[in-house]
């Protein structure tokens, strides 16, 4: 796979450890052998007949909980069925992923594939957090290993999930998130961003933008984000937000990414973890991946 030429500051960002990978799900199924977001919209539309103009995930499961009278315990079963993860692997582009040596790993994605690749790779890294479920204290967090956050939820923990409109206001409106937002800004102030599976078009990412990513202030460093085919207007769009579009392939840009200069092997480890922290340490590379509170 040929190399791209890729912004030093990314480069910069690897050598210097200062890396923050926002992981979304609109990458296509051949990709993740997971459906995307606009999949599952598409699924849920077509159960209830939907008519609505906008096709976004966030609406189509709006209007799935309004006729289940606003409860979506049926909502989320549904979507844990589409993302039955028992019966899929990390794919290349989670492997890939995992092997950079990012300091945080967002993740808006409702699977834990990319947890999995870091655990099959033997990788160490920090408890994972979920907003909504096991944020303990981020101040505790081991700062030499990588840190998964789970913005959205994710399926191993049915109620964590952010699917519906209402429920993406909650979460940035409940001071119970506060805490966790507030430190998600604070990585976003100082670190270099890159995004990937992301639609910059789709409203999931403008809510993202506007509810976080404005927030945090200006960002002190370009944003890069992995987005084939943006007309004009919208690549110029994200350049006045100081975000550089990467008009190619998420595969060619981690695998050029993990050609660039890196830090040495021994940084990417860890000295013993601190054993009074509920939150910091080793994530156990054979403990059971299917369970949310299985070994630190």
């Amino acid at each position: 796979m040929a190399n791209l030429q890729l912004s030093p500051d990314l480069s910069d960002a690897l050598a210097h450890r200062n890396l923050v990978i926002f992981w979304g799900g609109d990458l296509p199924q051949a990709l993740t052998g997971l459906p995307s977001r606009q999949d599952l919209a598409q699924r849920l539309a077509a159960r209830i007949n939907y008519q609505g103009r906008d096709n976004s995930l966030e609406a189509v499961a709006q209007a799935f909980a309004a006729g289940q009278h606003g409860f979506t315990n049926e909502l989320n079963r549904i979507i844990i069925r589409e993302l039955d993860e028992q019966r899929h692997q990390p794919q290349l582009v989670h492997r890939l992923a995992a092997q950079l040596p990012a300091s945080h790993y967002i993740v808006t994605a409702y699977d834990g594939l990319l947890e999995d690749a870091l655990r099959d790779q033997r990788r160490p890294y920090n408890y994972p957090i979920i907003a909504g479920v096991s944020v303990g204290n981020l101040d505790l967090l081991n700062g030499n290993l990588p840190t998964l956050i789970w913005l959205y939820g994710r399926v191993r923990e049915q109620q964590s999930l952010v699917l519906t409109r209402d429920a993406h206001l909650r979460l940035v409106n409940d001071p119970a998130n506060a805490g966790l937002l507030n430190y998600v800004r604070t990585i976003m102030r100082v670190n270099t961003l890159l995004f990937i599976g992301y639609d910059l078009s789709d409203v999931d990412f403008e809510l993202l933008y506007t509810h976080v990513l404005t927030t945090a202030g200006p960002l002190m460093r370009r944003a890069f984000a992995v987005q084939p085919g943006l007309d004009p207007y919208q690549r110029l769009t994200w350049q006045q937000r100081n975000v550089e579009l990467i008009d190619a392939d998420p595969l060619a840009v981690l695998s050029s990414l993990l050609d660039l200069p890196l830090p040495p092997a021994s940084d990417l480890q860890s000295p013993t973890p601190n054993p009074q922290s509920p939150v910091s340490g080793l994530r156990s590379p054979v403990s059971n991946p299917r369970s949310p509170i299985s070994g630190l």
